[in-house]
């Protein structure tokens, strides 16, 4: 699995440098990355004694079958990952789910990438790059174990750069988060970032700062407290995943994501709050109006994320997702030197800091893109 892995990757960028039509390049890519799970069922080539939420989701696609609709009680905080799973089960093969999903997230993200760099009118060799980053940037293994929260986290940036960038009706973005968040619960606190972003950043971050202290000193309480307050069914889906990801923490579930998935996650962070916040000091006003919004969002989801990878590594890497993808708006962003005030050659050093913080970015995809998939799968199938 590895080895075909790694010769996907390496076409993704000889196919970078063919010049080829952006809309082609991301078409052709999003076809490469559906076919290893075309031919290979992941869960037949799992190592032994690892888990995943796909064959949870093979078993309860089978309980679909045979007691239809009512045979599962779950899912009653994201009732479309219901429907999706319950849909998919009537074709009577189970690997149609990770089939559909990878096909779903490439292709969503891959073409909203391209989407905004026509709306910004970026020219083609830097809309291929930013496709390039976003395709090595995706966690293979993520979307095609995890299923559910990619591809939420996949449609929620998709409207975001819509509600965001391409300046859609905000009923269509608002029903756009709405579907995101019935798809899986932890959406619902991306939607809450991007109210807070439209308020004073500043102040913003204080208050963040000064709730996630609390929550660091009364994490183990919280969960009962928000209970107290709000018996929705989204508010108590999002508690239950979080209490089963502070258990998987305290019990130490693999040392892999006691440390060195901590370590990388809390990097990105870093990574994500820097670019922005040299965004911010070096775009000229007109430029910063424009993607003031998402340059706050994403300063805000680093600074929460962080807190959630100090406490609990699983939940804050699903909400470092986002980050990662807005990198490629960011390459957009970088590349138009007429929206920095700065010199030429002012220009030219602040692009070699950027590339620089890249090695971050590169150490990122090492491990979770190839190591990662090394670990959690035999090495005895080549296709």
């Amino acid at each position: 699995m590895i080895y075909l892995m790694s010769i996907i990757y390496i076409l993704c960028i000889l196919l970078y440098f063919c010049r080829l039509k952006s809309k082609i390049y991301y078409k052709l890519l999003c076809a490469m990355f559906i076919l290893p799970v075309i031919f290979i069922d992941l869960v037949q080539v799992l190592n032994p004694g690892v888990y995943i939420d796909t064959i949870r989701m093979y078993d309860e696609m089978h309980t679909f079958r045979i007691l239809g609709w009512e045979g599962i009680d779950d899912y009653k905080e994201a009732p479309l990952s219901k429907l999706y799973l319950y849909i998919i089960s009537l074709a009577d093969v189970n690997q149609l789910l990770p089939i559909i999903t990878c096909f779903l997230v490439y292709f969503i993200l891959l073409y909203i990438v391209n989407k905004i760099g026509n709306v910004l009118e970026v020219n083609n060799k830097i809309k291929c790059l930013a496709i390039l980053y976003m395709v090595l940037s995706i966690r293979y293994i993520t979307i095609t174990t995890n299923i559910r929260c990619p591809l939420a986290l996949a449609l929620f940036f998709c409207i975001l750069m819509y509600d965001l960038l391409d300046n859609k009706n905000k009923i269509f973005c608002i029903i756009g988060y709405i579907i995101s968040i019935l798809m899986h619960p932890l959406v619902l606190v991306l939607v809450l970032i991007r109210i807070l972003s439209k308020f004073s950043l500043k102040y913003t971050i204080a208050l963040i700062i000064i709730l996630g202290s609390v929550c660091i000193s009364y994490w183990n309480e919280i969960p009962n407290i928000m209970l107290n307050f709000s018996n929705v069914d989204i508010i108590a889906g999002l508690v239950a995943k979080q209490q089963g990801y502070t258990d998987r923490a305290e019990t130490g579930a693999g040392e892999i994501i006691s440390i060195y998935w901590r370590i990388l996650l809390g990097m990105f962070d870093i990574l994500g709050g820097i670019l922005s916040i040299l965004l911010i000091k070096y775009l000229n006003t007109v430029a910063y109006q424009k993607y003031k919004a998402l340059i706050n969002s994403i300063i805000l989801i680093s600074i929460i994320d962080f807190f959630l990878v100090v406490l609990t590594p699983e939940s804050g890497g699903r909400l470092g997702y986002i980050i990662l993808y807005t990198i490629s708006i960011y390459i957009y962003i970088i590349s138009k030197k007429e929206y920095f005030r700065l010199s030429k050659i002012g220009y030219e050093n602040f692009k070699i800091i950027i590339r620089g913080l890249f090695i971050i970015w590169l150490i990122y995809f090492l491990y979770f893109n190839m190591f990662l998939l090394a670990k959690n799968f035999i090495f005895n199938y080549f296709i």
